[in-house]
């Protein structure tokens, strides 16, 4: 558990069979104030979000209370209000495709209603288990309906080949993506597309994101000079460190250590 002046954070695993797609189920929860300002920023991972009693809004405008947050590419700003708290399952990259027929690149930096991938009785079965309280009833159907869904997509040639690419650029040294392509005997063309429709980001995109969130763990925890960040996540020099950080945070990382972000520090 974690937390934040206000606001705890507690991590659920998901059942056995669901590990390899879904990363955690968690809980946010407490006072998230009357305008409380926060920025997300790219982690490689879709999440999915049911918010009790708590409002977002992005742009100004509330979204829905159960949502998919897409694969977020730039700063994401937010603003969070009220009393209460958010149930959400944070997928592995790749994990969310084997669970809706949608193409995961058309909610790219996007949040969609959940109306427009599940039926309305999973919804309200979602609503009713929050009102009683019950956690673990909560993940058990949460596992039950996922496992359900699963069955479906499993098998898909794509998927077998998105698997054997993301164990290869999740490598503590990636895969070269041109000599990945030869490995699997496909284009690199072919690879990208696979990314898009099942991940939401280019193959290159995603490696940069990787290093990125390992480097921003770095510079979250303010152990290491730049050079020495730049250095162990092999950017090829500081200055291309800080553009990278930069992209990615619209922030210098000396800015970004001064600042608070009371959500999104929390994970």
């Amino acid at each position: 558990m974690k937390d934040s002046s206000k606001l705890t954070l507690n991590y659920f695993p998901p059942s056995q069979v669901l590990q390899p797609f879904i990363k955690c189920y968690y809980i946010l929860e407490g006072d998230f104030g009357r305008k409380t300002r926060d920025v997300f920023f790219a982690d490689g991972c879709i999440e999915m979000i049911f918010n009790f009693d708590v409002d977002f809004y992005r742009n100004g405008k509330k979204e829905y209370w159960a949502k998919v947050i897409g694969q977020i590419t730039e700063p994401l700003e937010v603003m969070a209000a009220g009393k209460g708290k958010c149930f959400g399952i944070w997928f592995h990259p790749h994990g969310f495709s084997n669970f809706s027929n949608i193409p995961v690149g058309h909610f790219t930096d996007k949040a969609i209603q959940l109306n427009d991938f599940f039926e309305a009785p999973f919804l309200g079965r979602i609503q009713e288990l929050n009102f009683k309280g019950d956690v673990n009833q909560l993940i058990t159907f949460i596992n039950a309906f996922f496992e359900r869904k699963l069955i479906v997509h499993t098998y898909e040639p794509k998927n077998k080949l998105l698997e054997f690419a993301m164990s290869k650029l999740t490598l503590e040294t990636p895969a070269d993506i041109s000599i990945l392509c030869d490995e699997l005997n496909i284009s690199r063309r072919y690879l990208e597309l696979i990314f898009a429709e099942k991940i939401g980001l280019s193959p290159k995109l995603f490696q940069r994101i990787l290093k990125f969130q390992k480097a921003l763990s770095e510079v979250k925890a303010n152990r290491q000079k730049l050079t020495e960040i730049a250095y162990e996540f092999n950017y090829f020099d500081q200055p291309h460190f800080i553009r990278e950080f930069k992209k990615f945070t619209d922030e210098l990382p000396s800015n970004y250590q001064k600042k608070e972000y009371p959500i999104s520090y929390l994970f």
